[in-house]
């Protein structure tokens, strides 16, 4: 399994249900001895979340991993070593529809900015969905000027039917679905293998040289991108059928097995 591992230059991890498990803070401790030894063969660790950075600092879910690059809210913004290599926001057209959609349903929406993230109300949908990841309910503030601001991921709280019908109308973006009751809505032109890519640019290296790790239906570009993509135990079978390898849980010591089955640890 070892032949041609020494290609590889930069490895990217989801958060929830990849490095910690889903609804928890935990990590195993050999995630982290995992990513040390990846860094000290001089190989790139990228978190690739749909996760904003503020909520991931308040909850202090990486506490104690140290990643050189951080891609936030599937793909929409990015930085390698502290630098801002990524910043994809949402047009302004499709904004100003999500917004008389959400005002018409009515439904509930979080809308996350650089460096702030507000909901228009909270409901039993944004409950069950926020409670799924372990993450609090935002602050509440009315949505204002939603067209002129930088928006760079909306999270709505919808079923499939009104998905169906509020992605009818906004042409230039594309939603995720991650929980019954949650999708994600970010640009077209977006995601996480397209931050793999961008960030593969900045490292002068392609994605032949990455290997990605995730567990959720938004991490199945990015694991049919890298040259190997691992799937978590935990996630859904078309996931498992996008990766190269299905690994442990993270609590089972997922990532360092994988790693270690590969011979790159």
């Amino acid at each position: 399994m070892g032949e041609n591992m020494s290609e590889i230059k930069a490895a990217f991890f989801d958060i929830d249900g990849t490095l910690i498990e889903k609804g928890t803070h935990y990590y195993a401790e050999s995630t982290k001895e995992a990513l040390q030894s990846l860094q000290a063969k001089g190989i790139k660790t990228v978190v690739c979340t749909g996760r904003h950075p503020d909520e991931i600092a308040k909850e202090g879910m990486l506490n104690g991993l140290s990643f050189d690059g951080y891609v936030y809210l599937n793909g929409q913004l990015g930085f390698m070593d502290g630098k801002k290599i990524i910043e994809n926001a949402i047009d302004p057209q499709d904004l100003s529809k999500l917004e008389m959609f959400c005002k018409n349903e009515p439904a509930s929406c979080i809308l996350l900015e650089e460096k702030d993230y507000t909901c228009n109300f909270v409901d039993e949908a944004m409950v069950a969905g926020q409670s799924y990841i372990g993450a609090s309910v935002p602050k509440i503030q009315l949505f204002y000027d939603i067209a002129r601001r930088k928006i760079l991921q909306a999270i709505v709280f919808v079923d499939a039917a009104q998905e169906k019908r509020l992605m009818q109308e906004l042409t230039k973006s594309k939603s995720l679905r991650w929980h019954q009751t949650g999708i994600d809505i970010i640009a077209k032109n977006s995601g996480k293998e397209r931050a793999m890519q961008q960030v593969c640019a900045h490292l002068n290296i392609s994605s032949d040289n990455c290997i990605a790790f995730g567990d959720g239906n938004n991490d199945m570009g990015m694991l049919k991108t890298a040259k190997i993509g691992v799937a978590m135990a935990g996630a859904p079978e078309i996931v498992k059928e996008a990766a190269d390898l299905v690994t442990s849980s993270p609590r089972e010591d997922g990532i360092f097995n994988a790693l270690r089955k590969l011979e790159i640890i």
